[in-house]
């Protein structure tokens, strides 16, 4: 595999194209970025996963978010949205949920910028139906949509006492989404991940190096996090508090390979005594470094301004959106500043699922699951604009009343054309990469 900026081509949106995938991950290792445009080769839609700053720069600002958005529709928005970054986790209740569950690019900005790029990530799984015709994936654009705005619009006199009690677990969701949820349940415990993840005996638990997914830590690194535990527990603000025998740091490990947009990121796994001296209730904390989200970087000036005045470091900024934009979040969730930057720092839940999008297969399936993703969407961005003291469904209400058709043909339209944009840009960069057949197999997962 060649880098892709040995490409021959001077001109126009595939250069363009190759030198932004090669500028926006140049600080990557060299391994992990062969690693990742192997895996972005494997379709458009991982493609779409892979590139979200192209999403950014082609619509931060876009003028169509002028229609149906203003100063008064800004939210907290997840950044990456697309239909895996949709999935199952433990709230702090210990309840099943299904919701959004990626925050590293979460900004403040336009609603809209969610909805359209879940819309184009839905076209993006539809067109790898090949039994699907072009009418039946507008049917099912239509239904997320319409979905969404009634959902939004819905809860515009809504208490936040009341809006604070929709979520969604497998006993008020149905069809697919109620049998991943309950297969979920049944196929994870705590028991296998820690057996999964880690070494263990009578007396302690380790991680696991034989696995290809971990590797060991340097004694500056493991000395790094345990120095950063006591200042990590005045950030949480979940219903446990911090002391030095729960938190006892046993072990840790550098997580590998992870992600697709984000491959490449330091991160590690560590794991921690939890409430007992016992080996069966130990907890393993997922701890990622957070810089600028892909967002800031299509900012106009004042935006800029804005979030730096706004915004003390990254990894806080995660846990802000992490709470706004789900129920009830992880009880571990906060930050740490360790000698490279800031931290995020969350439960590794054992129930972390995410719904495979070859799973569907019909219009009826797709559409089923399309209002799923708009409710849950809607609700997240409502409860997330309540946060910030000024509510999105009133707003966007007033701003689409009476114009819900032209609404419609706004997102279908960005996301058919965008759909085909990816399409064609993954394109130029599959050929730019010339892929040997041992990267193919590697690529299918065959070697």
């Amino acid at each position: 595999m060649k880098n892709i900026l040995s490409s021959s081509s001077e001109y126009g949106r595939e250069a363009v194209v190759l030198k932004e995938i090669n500028n926006w991950n140049h600080k990557i290792f060299i391994r992990n970025k062969k690693d990742k445009y192997l895996k972005m080769a494997y379709s458009p839609f991982i493609f779409f996963r892979g590139t979200a700053h192209l999403f950014w720069s082609g619509f931060s600002g876009d003028w169509r978010l002028n229609k149906f958005g203003d100063a008064d529709t800004r939210t907290w928005v997840q950044g990456d949205n697309h239909v895996e970054n949709f999935g199952a986790f433990l709230n702090a209740k210990k309840e099943l949920v299904y919701g959004l569950n990626d925050f590293d690019e979460s900004v403040v900005a336009d609603y809209q910028h969610d909805l359209w790029r879940m819309a184009v990530s839905i076209v993006l799984v539809l067109k790898q139906n090949k039994n699907l015709s072009k009418i039946e994936r507008e049917n099912v654009i239509n239904t997320f949509t319409k979905a969404y705005l009634k959902t939004l619009c819905s809860y515009r006199d809504l208490k936040d006492k009341d809006l604070n009690k929709i979520y969604f677990t497998e006993h008020n969701t149905k069809g697919i989404l109620k049998k991943f949820l309950k297969e979920t349940r049944k196929n994870n415990s705590y028991d296998k991940m820690l057996k999964k993840w880690l070494s263990s005996s009578k007396k302690a638990n380790t991680f696991n190096l034989n696995l290809s997914k971990l590797d060991y830590v340097s004694q500056d690194e493991y000395s790094d996090i345990k120095a950063a535990m006591v200042s990590y527990g005045r950030t949480l603000t979940g219903g446990i508090k911090y002391n030095n025998d729960f938190f006892s740091l046993k072990d840790a490990a550098r997580r590998l390979d992870a992600g697709t947009g984000s491959l490449g990121t330091s991160r590690y796994y560590i794991l921690i005594e939890d409430k007992t001296k016992s080996v069966d209730d130990d907890r393993i904390l997922d701890i990622k470094h957070q810089g600028k989200p892909t967002p800031y970087y299509y900012f106009n000036e004042a935006e800029k301004i804005n979030y730096d005045r706004n915004i003390e470091n990254d990894a806080q900024r995660h846990a802000e959106a992490y709470k706004a934009l789900s129920h009830d979040a992880d009880d571990f969730l906060g930050w740490m500043k360790l000698s490279d930057g800031y931290y995020s720092v969350r439960e590794r839940s054992p129930f972390k699922e995410t719904l495979p999008s070859d799973r569907l297969k019909t219009e009826k399936e797709f559409i089923e699951m399309a209002k799923q993703w708009a409710i849950v969407l809607a609700t997240g961005h409502e409860h997330a604009s309540r946060c910030l003291y000024h509510p999105l469904a009133k707003n966007v209400y007033a701003l689409t009343k009476g114009r819900n058709k032209e609404f419609l043909e706004t997102v279908r339209e960005v996301a058919f054309d965008y759909a085909d944009q990816v399409e064609r840009d993954w394109h130029y960069f599959v050929d730019a990469l010339a892929l040997t057949s041992v990267d193919l197999k590697r690529q299918k997962g065959l070697l």
